[in-house]
């Protein structure tokens, strides 16, 4: 018997949030209007899928928000970046050393200071309520196959996917660059949702985590992989260069080498994020 690749489109699902961002925004949308924030406040770089989701699902739930942007302001913006404009976010651009504190609680309480009646997002939607989004990406027929891979990059789409897989699952991570601290962040997103240190350590363990095809990290899209999603896109599946292509490739390569058993039946997860395809001046 030979392997198949049952590819999951989130890319094709929620047009105002594609990919898995609707799945992390769903419930923080629902939150902010419960408690009467005058706007949503979130972080990202100039070509963030979630900054360009969270801009397009603010406008269409009619939610003004805010984009907290790495960097200064350039002379010419990301494609990214002019839609989220164009959508209504106020986009303000925050000085590096500030930004790489974004994910400690003296940002977070920063933000809550200058945007006093805020719902704020942490960057990627790397919060409770995104992973309680994320746990509803599998459906019935999903928790059927035998392997499940999907992109890392935040890990809340993982934590939302590994709570909501069945026991036994094999569960394959790939990280869209070589960031150790990803498994204890993992393990943290876990502890949110299930307020039990030891099962949380326990059901992390059950991520294999495949750190060989991160070629270089987030910015990084050699000929081998810009051929590669030539290729997909030319048989039907576009993919997007941060995460998904990544992730194919590896699967695809695992396959190759034999590390999965031939009767294994696998699940890719496609994440969307194709409109970071886009170069500056599209």
């Amino acid at each position: 018997m030979t392997n198949t690749i049952k590819v999951k489109r989130l890319d094709l699902q929620h047009p105002e949030a594609p990919g898995n961002k609707y799945f992390k925004l769903k419930y923080n949308l629902i939150k902010a209007q419960e408690k009467s924030a005058d706007r949503i406040v979130t972080v990202g770089g100039p070509f963030s899928n979630h900054l360009h989701a969270t801009a397009s699902a603010c406008q269409k739930a009619g939610i003004p928000c805010v984009g907290l942007v790495h960097g200064s302001r350039p002379q010419r913006l990301s494609p990214t970046l002019n839609d989220c404009e164009a959508w209504g976010m106020e986009l303000v651009f925050i000085e590096r050393e500030w930004f790489a504190l974004r994910n400690s609680e003296s940002f977070k309480q920063w933000v809550h200071e200058e945007y006093r009646f805020c719902h704020f997002i942490p960057e990627g939607g790397s919060n409770f309520l995104g992973i309680n989004g994320c746990m509803e990406i599998l459906d019935d027929e999903d928790k059927d196959a035998d392997v499940i891979a999907v992109s890392v990059g935040t890990g809340t789409t993982l934590a939302g996917i590994l709570l909501s897989a069945k026991q036994g699952q094999r569960i394959l991570a790939f990280p869209a660059l070589k960031d150790e601290s990803l498994p204890a962040r993992l393990q943290q997103q876990l502890l949110w949702a299930l307020f039990d240190e030891e099962l949380a350590q326990e059901l992390s363990k059950r991520v294999e985590w495949i750190w060989d095809y991160t070629f270089g990290g987030f910015a990084k899209c050699p000929p081998e992989l810009q051929s590669f999603m030539h290729q997909k896109a030319q048989a039907g599946l576009p993919l997007d260069r941060v995460y998904t292509a990544k992730m194919m490739f590896g699967l695809e390569d695992f396959l190759k080498q034999g590390k999965l058993a031939s009767a294994e039946s696998i699940l890719a997860i496609h994440t969307g994020g194709l409109q970071g395809n886009r170069p500056v001046g599209e």
